[in-house]
């Protein structure tokens, strides 16, 4: 239930989706997200059908700012029999053990969303940050990525990241839970910003504008 979710973690500040792009937006694609809303019944059956009536162990690793995401998923997945064993890790260790796809699930976050393929391009087999979506791999996902990345006409372009996205959703090669406010401050006295050290993004877990403290006003 991507709504409670964002209640729950975000008191209510987020936009629920399928994807990161702006609702609106000549960006946003036309894909239904058949995950949105929850039904357990469902979800059991499944489970039941694989194998799994009395559901199963989860190993999660993660970044501190994701804390209280997994409490919110712990609870709500143990409805269905899932026990989700989450590690939290420094960046160094995190990032050794996704390398080598030492996990079951992860949470990640993305901002600088200028083109479909800021998204999209992770789920290229064999490319370089594989890793980040699980060493996700599709023939047919991967072609049409390098067909969309040099599809100069953007209409014909987003028809084709369309079919991606699809693709992916149907696969459930990722879930798209959610997206955060981008909120941006600018003052000298603003103390505690700690810049992000692979890019420039604002809002990041470890750091950014999500842990800055206000000082005294000059």
């Amino acid at each position: 239930d991507k709504d409670a979710y964002v209640e729950a973690v975000w008191f209510g500040a987020g936009n629920p989706h399928n994807q990161p792009f702006s609702p609106g937006s000549f960006l946003e694609l036309d894909v239904d997200d058949p995950y949105r809303a929850s039904d357990m019944d469902r979800a059991k059956e499944l489970l039941a059908e694989a194998g799994y009536a009395d559901g199963f162990e989860v190993n999660i690793i993660s970044h501190a700012p994701f804390k209280d995401d997994w409490e919110f998923l712990q609870t709500y997945l143990s409805q269905i029999g899932l026990q989700l064993n989450v590690e939290i890790l420094d960046s160094a260790q995190w990032t050794r053990r996704a390398l080598e796809l030492d996990y079951d699930m992860m949470l990640a976050s993305q901002a600088l969303i200028y083109h479909w393929d800021r998204t999209y391009s992770y789920f290229e087999g064999g490319s370089s940050a594989n890793w980040l979506v699980g060493g996700y791999d599709n023939a047919r996902v991967t072609e049409l990525l390098l067909q969309g990345r040099d599809e100069p006409d953007l209409v014909a372009a987003k028809a084709i990241y369309t079919e991606i996205a699809t693709i992916i959703e149907d696969e459930a090669g990722a879930i798209f839970i959610a997206g955060e406010p981008d909120v941006q401050l600018w003052r000298s006295w603003v103390d505690g910003y700690d810049p992000n050290p692979n890019n420039t993004n604002l809002i990041w877990p470890g750091g950014g504008l999500n842990y800055v403290t206000l000082g005294e006003k000059p």
